[in-house]
C-alpha cells in the first residue's frame, strides 16, 4: 500500500497551500461589500442622501464629513448631500439642551437633532456607532432623547492602581 504524502511536490495540495487559497476564497467570497442593487428603504442602498441643516458653525460641516468617512470606510455606499429626498437629516433643535440630542424618524427619513452643533455631532456618533455594517448598511434602530446628566464633563486618569 502506498503511503498518503501531504508536503509540496507530491500528487496532491500541501496544507498549506490548501489553506492560502481556502482563506483567500473566503476573503473574497464573505467581504464582498454592503452595496445592492435594492432600493427604498434605507437598508440595502448604494448612496444614502443626507440632509444637512443650513449652518455657519463648522462643526457642522465636519458632522457632515465625519458620518461621510465613517459610512462609506464601513460600507460600499456613496453618502451625498440631498435636500429633497433625504434619508437621514442633520439638524439642530432649539428645544433640547446644548449638548444633548435626538434620534427620530421623520417619514420615512432618519432624522438626527442636536440641541447645539456639539449635541449634533454625539447624536452623529450614536448614529454610527449603533448602525451595522454587515453586507448592507442598515440604520440605527435606537430612538431616543440623550442628555448629559451635568453641566461639568471630565476624565479621571487613574495612576494609583496598588493603594
Amino acid at each position: 500500500m502506498k503511503a498518503l504524502d501531504c508536503r509540496e511536490g507530491s500528487e496532491g495540495l500541501s496544507r498549506r497551500t490548501f489553506l492560502k487559497f481556502a482563506g483567500v476564497a473566503a476573503a473574497g467570497l464573505g467581504l464582498s461589500g454592503c452595496a445592492s442593487s435594492q432600493t427604498g428603504s434605507l437598508a440595502n442602498l448604494a448612496a444614502v442622501r443626507v440632509k444637512v441643516s443650513p449652518s455657519t458653525d463648522p462643526l457642522v460641516a465636519r458632522t457632515f464629513a465625519i458620518l461621510k468617512e465613517r459610512m462609506e470606510q464601513r460600507c460600499a455606499v456613496k453618502v451625498v448631500r440631498d435636500r429633497n429626498r433625504a434619508q437621514i437629516i442633520l439638524t439642530d433643535d432649539d428645544d433640547l439642551p446644548a449638548e444633548a440630542f435626538r434620534i427620530d424618524d421623520l417619514g420615512t427619513a432618519v432624522r438626527v437633532a442636536g440641541g447645539s452643533s456639539r449635541g449634533l455631532l454625539y447624536g452623529a456618533g450614536k448614529f454610527l456607532r449603533t448602525s451595522r455594517y454587515d453586507r448592507t448598511f442598515q440604520a440605527s434602530a435606537w430612538r431616543g432623547v440623550s442628555r448629559p446628566h451635568g453641566s461639568l464633563r471630565g476624565l479621571y486618569f487613574a495612576s494609583h492602581f496598588h493603594n
